[in-house]
């Protein structure tokens, strides 16, 4: 028997006043021999994946029976992705995030009916799915795995003729045939740094050769993004896609404040506090809040998060409407990671929640944190000026190091780290392990890390760890290092 089609994956465009209906389910505990792998390994994110890796990837989530949902992800083998249409096909494809069916057009193309092969999709406005085989000789109905609404799995079934006539087909456009994919992969570190006269330099490898990206002019602010590189230059957003690239005008008119890249998507605002996204390079802008007022903004993949008035609100995509997550105008920090939605008011407490609509968890009651972050399921703080640890929302926090002086921490995959009032950096990557003292005389005026480096600005040099035992080695000196950057980014190898 055909099972006859349930309703859509909701279109993600929803009233305000709508309440929308959350399912909780338990975590599932699954059998090693349960677990799809991939037939080809050879895929990176964003990159060329054969259709049979497609295929294991989205049998995953079957297996695993994860329900469907807007507001919460699903961690597994092959990463981290929003458990609706979008993000299950987002998770099959291995794209670098959850796009939504509104922007995942961006990443595939319309095909003929007669051309769908395994691993393509169909496609509407509001729902997507994986094609998987015809169910009929006559190839009008298709079998699909697809998340298509509250209170089911992920899951294999053939839609109705009629039904499967009101989709497009579609083929990701970096999809390929099995045995096309070179056998693996590297990755590729960029290196950036600017000095006091906003000049930023980059380059890709360790040895490599500086690129001054902009002669002549002052860069107030600059990120890395994959191979992408954003800058306020004069007021004006700019934007390179490679070291070698000329600037793109993203925004002129001499008042931009603050940038963003995420995956695909760019973003800033001006001075009234405006917030301005597409994702699309040559896309039209969307005004995310004509109103302005935003103290502070944060991308997440497809999601968008603001302090508007003092008072927390999110976005769940370009086109969504606005939700409040936190009233009162008390909110000082807003974080967004994955799934998890995180704030701190003008106390210091901090807190916490796994599921957009759940209930908040209070982290620290007594407050004092002046300094807070997400990584993975961990959170970390800088609570009375020691170092505190929750491995997860309901964790208790474990000391990692006291004595009222840490200024900074950083959480980075397995690795800890933080720095004190002497710019001493200290680090390990097991959380009950020695702390490695990476550079005994201080002094350090900034660091970060970045997969197993250990970037650093001492008296003004840029100086890099390829490891907590190594030594450092200089990237650039002169003593007029301002801020730095790296950004790891996995490429085809070959």
């Amino acid at each position: 028997m055909k099972p006859s089609p349930q309703r859509l994956c909701r279109r993600r465009t929803v009233l305000a006043a709508t309440a929308l209906a959350v399912v909780s389910f338990p975590s599932l505990a699954v059998a090693a021999s349960t677990v799809a792998t991939p037939a080809s390994a050879g895929s990176v994110v964003d990159g060329q994946i054969t259709r049979s890796e497609v295929l294991s990837r989205s049998q995953s989530w079957i297996d695993q029976r994860v329900p469907y949902s807007q507001s919460i992800s699903w961690t597994n083998q092959y990463g981290t992705y929003r458990q609706d249409c979008s993000g299950f096909v987002s998770m099959a494809w291995h794209l670098g995030f959850s796009r939504s069916t509104a922007s995942l057009p961006a990443v595939m193309h319309t095909i003929a009916k007669s051309d769908l092969r395994p691993g393509d999709a169909l496609w509407r406005t509001g729902h997507i799915a994986l094609f998987v085989r015809w169910n009929d000789a006559a190839r009008t109905s298709p079998v699909v795995r697809e998340e298509y609404d509250n209170g089911h799995n992920a899951t294999e079934r053939a839609w109705s003729p009629n039904y499967a006539n009101t989709f497009s087909s579609m083929r990701y456009n970096n999809i390929v045939e099995d045995g096309s994919i070179p056998p693996s992969s590297r990755t590729v570190t960029r290196y950036g740094f600017s000095n006091t006269a906003g000049t930023i330099f980059a380059k890709d490898e360790r040895d490599g050769i500086w690129q001054s990206l902009n002669p002549g002019t002052m860069a107030s602010q600059w990120v890395l993004d994959g191979d992408r590189i954003g800058a306020i230059i004069d007021g004006d957003f700019l934007l390179k896609n490679g070291l070698f690239d000329t600037w793109h005008t993203m925004a002129g008119g001499h008042d931009v404040k603050q940038i963003a890249l995420s995956g695909g998507r760019i973003a800033f605002s001006n001075s009234a506090g405006i917030i301005f996204a597409k994702d699309q390079m040559d896309g039209d802008w969307h005004v995310l809040n004509p109103d302005g007022r935003a103290a502070q903004w944060i991308l997440d993949h497809d999601r968008i998060g603001a302090i508007l008035d003092g008072s927390f609100f999110l976005k769940e995509d370009l086109d969504e409407l606005w939700r409040p997550m936190a009233t009162g105008g008390d909110v000082k920090k807003i974080s967004l990671h994955n799934g998890r939605v995180a704030f701190s008011n003008a106390n210091g407490i901090i807190f916490a929640k796994d599921d957009r609509d759940g209930s908040w968890h209070t982290l620290n009651p007594a407050g004092r944190a002046s300094q807070w972050v997400l990584e993975g399921r961990r959170i970390g703080a800088i609570l009375d000026g020691s170092f505190w640890l929750k491995e997860d929302l309901d964790d208790t926090w474990r000391s990692m190091a006291a004595g009222g002086d840490v200024k900074q921490i950083q959480l980075e995959g397995a690795r800890i780290a933080f720095s004190n009032g002497a710019g001493v950096i200290l680090a390990k990557d097991e959380r009950d392990a020695g702390w490695h003292t990476l550079n005994p005389a201080g002094r350090a005026s900034e660091w970060q890390l970045e997969g197993a480096n250990i970037g650093a600005v001492l008296d003004g040099n840029f100086l890099l760890k390829d490891g907590l035992d190594a030594t450092w080695r200089p990237m650039a000196g002169g003593g007029d290092v301002k801020h730095i950057q790296n950004n790891d980014r996995a490429v085809q190898a070959g």
